[in-house]
């Protein structure tokens, strides 16, 4: 009886490791690669995106200095027609390898342990359950995502699929785009080219 009991949970326990997680949005703005045509590449979290403007406003976290920024300026705009391409940083979703480990390593290990103590092979019980541990391990590895991407040109569906990723999502107002970039330091916020990639 109590084998079957430890059955029981172990089997619970492999019900539970079905249970996946889903990507979450940072509030923060994602942190994202960003490709010019011209071929610049540097880092930085979305903020905005002023469709009138058609202008991507980013917080700067590297490479700055590649798209001739002035010292200290870290919020930036950056016209769309002159992004190659935006990709969305941190997007490997490894959130499964502690569910999978606990629901579906562990369980196999305590079945092993149970059916030796009931005179039953247990390196045979823990290979045999632990096969279905191995197939949605592989499963879950191969089926992991490519880290989003948005690939100009920009349109307004790319535009709004983008904007999934910023921080302010509705966009920003002068005013408040003022007030972000004085938390950084920043007198005003300029759009650093034009669609050619001439400096402003």
């Amino acid at each position: 009886m109590k084998f079957l009991s430890k059955i029981l949970v172990v089997m619970l326990l492999f019900v539970a490791g079905c249970v996946g997680e889903q990507f979450m949005l940072k509030p923060e703005g994602d942190e994202a690669t960003i490709t010019l045509k011209q071929g610049q590449v540097f880092e930085g979290r979305l903020l905005a995106i002023n469709t009138e403007e058609r202008a991507l406003y980013t917080e700067l976290t590297s490479g700055g200095e590649k798209i001739g920024v002035n010292e200290g300026e870290k919020i930036v705009g950056l016209p769309l027609d002159s992004l190659q391409s935006v990709t969305i940083q941190h997007y490997v979703n490894k959130s499964w390898v502690f569910p999978w480990v606990f629901s579906q390593v562990i369980p196999p290990i305590l079945l092993g342990i149970a059916a030796s103590r009931e005179g039953a092979s247990g390196g045979g019980v823990f290979l045999v359950s632990l096969i279905p541990a191995f197939a949605s391990g592989l499963i879950l590895v191969f089926s992991e995502p490519d880290p989003p991407q948005i690939q100009s040109e920009f349109s307004s569906d790319k535009i709004e699929n983008l904007n999934l990723y910023t921080r302010f999502p509705l966009g920003l107002n002068p005013d408040q785009l003022h007030r972000i970039a004085s938390l950084h330091g920043q007198k005003a916020v300029r759009i650093l080219w034009d669609a050619e990639g001439k400096s402003l």
